[in-house]
């Protein structure tokens, strides 16, 4: 399972970790999910905010137009050209969709900045200016075409992506009905402030779609979903691909999505857990590429293809195992209040992106053997011989800092950045970032040191005390469309807290973007880690 292991695995987990010992000695034994992460919206947060409080302010306002440390000007790599406040929970308790976790889609086209989050919906400019007036996601979608029925159980989970080869965001959300529908917006033209328009499909019978994720490329938009028995038990996967030609019509539609349901997730012929399809802006080759964890082994990732797309004879490939060095069962996020949260697990939780033949992929694992603390892996995959050519880990040395929910975007020239949480017994949550160079020819990555990007503003964020104290589900990256050696960066933060209209100070997440621009030097290879 991925979120909650047997004590059999607990207890030989970080056996896993940077050993020698074969993945098949390990095994992620058992599957029965919890719950699923989208399961009631996470949880809705159902509070009057105090309205002549003076401390009640916007994360607008509490959150500064600029970095809060000095730490990240200058930093080897990359500077920091512009930061600015997203939506937090403050804005979305005020607009009545207020949930927990915030999940986090964001994507820009250079000139615009949009941002999806539980419970509300916005439009930047690039440096930041809000654009549109707050809307919460469920507005969002009823003005982009679906009905007020789907809407009403609630939504949840968004995904963005800008696709520059037809010049659309495109956008996806789950409801959390039971069967629940998946919906895929578009933006109908380049400029998102003229609106979206959506399609939706439905997830097979009796079943809970949880955590769709998202990806575009030349031919279609692609979504897959973790599924839940009656949104109690995980049983398998789904896989929906819809011909991207289709939902650029004027009217979009979703009649000719070729959907693969009851994918198995953990047997010999197991597609792996929390499986994304990359985003790419490669020629069409009529597929498109799948990867994900493996649902019981450590150390490997499962990978298949949509294959036949623009042709009668769409299918899927039988999934491959390709291994890799890094891999574990995650601890929870430590604090300096001490007060512990959800740190997920080892999936991969952002978006899978593609540059050329090579996929960049990101995801948690303890940072040591004895799994003190947890560290970001990235793994660099040739897509041509389904092989991981280079594994890299972002780990604190001292173990004081556990990294977490990394999000990974690239350029041509293999210059990626890193968008991660990082905290520990002397560091609020805060958002770091790390810029790396994929040399393609000696096959070797080098990157700069850990950069903070915005301290969290208080040290004892629990927003559900005796409860699964969610924090995530995911950060975004995306490649600066108008110029490649720049991208945004779109990461939580606990911002300070609130009064209720009970007088009571509430903890409240916050969102922050940054938009980096990296420099030409990155400091000598270090930790180094290639085949």
């Amino acid at each position: 399972m991925r979120n909650v292991y047997s004590s059999l695995v607990s207890s030989v987990a970080v056996l896993a970790v940077l050993t020698s010992v074969p993945a098949s000695a390990v095994t992620k034994a058992d599957l029965k999910k919890t719950q699923p992460r989208s399961a009631g919206r996470h949880a809705t947060i159902v509070e009057a905010m105090a309205p002549t409080n003076p401390e009640v302010i916007s994360t607008f306002k509490q959150i500064a137009q600029h970095p809060n440390t000095s730490a990240q000007v200058g930093v080897p790599g990359f500077d920091v050209d512009s930061q600015f406040p997203g939506l937090g929970l403050i804005e979305t308790i005020a607009l009545g969709s207020g949930a927990i976790p915030p999940d986090m889609g964001g994507a820009s086209n250079g000139q615009y900045v949009v941002q999806m989050v539980n419970g509300g919906y916005a439009v930047y400019t690039a440096a930041g200016k809000l654009l549109t007036k707050l809307k919460t996601d469920s507005a969002f979608w009823a003005q982009s075409g679906i009905s007020a029925k789907l809407l009403a159980p609630g939504v949840s989970d968004p995904r963005i992506q800008w696709d520059a080869t037809s010049g659309r965001f495109f956008i996806t959300q789950i409801n959390v009905d039971l069967p629940n529908s998946v919906f895929i917006g578009v933006s109908k033209t380049s400029n998102p402030l003229d609106g979206f328009k959506a399609v939706s499909v439905k997830v097979k019978a009796d079943t809970l779609g949880d955590f769709p994720t998202l990806g575009v490329n030349a031919d279609t938009v692609t979504i897959s979903t973790n599924n839940f028995f009656f949104g109690f038990f995980f049983t398998d996967l789904s896989v929906f691909s819809i011909p991207k030609a289709d939902l650029l019509l004027a009217k979009p539609t979703a009649v000719n999505v070729s959907r693969f349901d009851s994918l198995a997730a953990s047997d010999s012929k197991g597609y792996g857990f929390a499986i994304h399809a990359v985003d790419s802006p490669n020629p069409s080759d009529g597929t498109h590429q799948l990867i994900g964890v493996s649902a019981t082994r450590f150390r490997e990732f499962i990978t298949s293809k949509v294959i036949g797309l623009g042709t009668p004879n769409v299918g899927i490939t039988p999934p491959k195992v390709i291994r890799t060095k890094y891999d574990g069962s995650p601890s929870q996020g430590r604090q300096p209040s001490g007060i512990p949260y959800d740190n997920s697990d080892d999936r991969v939780s952002a978006d899978v992106k593609q540059v050329g033949k090579y996929i960049y992929v990101t995801n948690v694992v303890p940072g040591n053997v004895a799994g003190t603390h947890n560290a970001v892996h990235v793994a660099i995959v040739d897509s041509t011989t389904n092989t991981v050519v280079a594994d890299k880990l972002i780990s604190d040395p001292t173990g004081k800092i556990d990294y977490s929910y990394p999000a990974i975007d690239a350029n041509a020239a293999g210059r990626f950045v890193v968008g991660y949480n990082g905290s520990g017994p002397n560091l609020n949550i805060s958002d770091f970032a790390t810029v790396c160079d994929f040399d393609q020819v000696a096959v070797t990555v080098s990157c700069s040191a850990p950069a903070l990007l915005y301290a969290g503003l208080e040290s004892d964020y629990q927003l559900n005390p005796g409860g699964r104290e969610r924090w995530g589900d995911y950060n975004a990256v995306s490649l600066d469309p108008s110029n490649d050696k720049a991208f945004y960066l779109y990461q939580e933060v606990p911002g300070k807290k609130q009064a209720n209209a009970a007088g009571e100070l509430r903890p409240r997440w916050a969102t922050v973007v940054t938009h980096v621009v990296t420099t030409n030097a990155l400091p000598a290879p270090g930790n180094i880690a290639a085949k």
